[in-house]
């Protein structure tokens, strides 16, 4: 959490906010959802849907590593406080222009256990065919969502030549292109960046 998004910090201040500390992140999802309900009591009775514009933007609160502020927090109340502001944030924040965006590594339904707030998923290397059926729904599997087969974390480090493991013949391995998968242009967060 403080390694990844770090390197986007300025980013974020310039543009606006940004924390590390799970007690600061808690603060500022808290004041997330006082903006959001400032601006839908401000939409009641005149609109429906969210178009940006300079005064509304689209606002997208990104959290990483969201099991550590949920599962792993030690902290009861600051654990409660930040489910109860995601929360609030996933089912009242699309009308009015907020996006929750929230990464984590184990899609375990008692990790987050509003993960089903969220309306689109996206998975990644995910271990087995039944995990891609706990994150995306039911059938996904069934439906065309594929794992994609791994030896391993470092997959891509071997694959790549960048690291210092080699085949045994001694040879650098060969590089291999990416893989590429279709992401579907329709999701809330673009319709909504688009004004649709």
């Amino acid at each position: 959490m403080r390694l990844e998004l770090a390197f986007g910090r300025a980013l974020s201040e310039k543009h606006g906010k940004y924390a590390a500390d799970p007690g600061d992140i808690a603060d500022l999802l808290e004041a997330d959802v006082a903006d959001m309900q400032d601006r839908a009591g401000r939409f009641a009775g005149r609109q429906r849907d969210h178009a940006p514009a300079p005064e509304f933007p689209f606002v997208v609160v990104l959290v990483d590593e969201v099991a550590f502020l949920t599962a792993y927090q030690a902290d009861r109340k600051l654990r409660d406080r930040t489910l109860a502001a995601l929360a609030t944030l996933t089912t009242q924040g699309r009308a009015v222009g907020y996006c929750v965006v929230a990464a984590l590594q184990d899609p375990r339904k008692e990790v987050l256990n509003i993960r089903n707030l969220f309306p689109d998923k996206i998975a990644l290397r995910l271990d087995e065919p039944a995990q891609v059926d706990l994150v995306l729904g039911d059938g996904a599997h069934d439906r065309g969502a594929r794992s994609v087969p791994t030896a391993g974390a470092s997959t891509c480090r071997r694959h790549c030549g960048r690291c210092s493991r080699r085949p045994a013949s001694g040879r650098s391995p060969r590089r291999r292109p990416p893989l590429r998968l279709p992401v579907s242009p329709t999701t809330s967060a673009t319709r909504a960046s688009r004004g649709a």
